[in-house]
């Protein structure tokens, strides 16, 4: 039950809005629903520890070593978090019994949406060095 069912509330803040068509062609999905997979699939690739040994730790140390140098890029290495999100989304996909084709499910937009939520929540902390990476 959503919260607005729950206490009743049904005002509306824009009608034309109600009218638009939110859900995408191919998919079905509505963006809302792509966002809350978004934050699901993200939830569970930072509880992977298996994710974090493979993928996590080798780009966590070669981000490092770019910033060191100055010659960090925030969006080039977005885009570099990638297989971690992809196996990530096949780990959630199996572990949640999902339907449907995976890459339906987990678009192009949905995937980088999740590279771009890794990045923002890692590379100022990999630079503050909050993390024990090693040599």
């Amino acid at each position: 039950m959503k919260l607005n069912e729950f206490f009743g509330n049904t005002h509306r803040h824009n009608k034309d809005d109600d009218r638009k068509d939110r859900r995408d062609g191919m998919t079905g999905q509505s963006r809302l629903e792509d966002e809350k997979l978004v934050d699901e699939v993200f939830w569970s690739i930072l509880d992977n520890d298996k994710l974090h040994k493979e993928h996590f730790l080798p780009l966590a140390r070669e981000i490092r070593e770019k910033q060191k140098t100055g010659q960090f890029d925030h969006k080039e290495y977005s885009k570099k978090w990638m297989p971690m999100v992809e196996k990530g989304c096949m780990e959630f996909y199996h572990k949640h019994k999902m339907q449907g084709d995976p890459r339906d499910l987990f678009n192009k937009e949905v995937r980088k949406a999740l590279c771009q939520k890794l990045a923002d929540q890692h590379h100022a902390d990999i630079e503050k060095d909050e993390y024990k990476l090693g040599k």
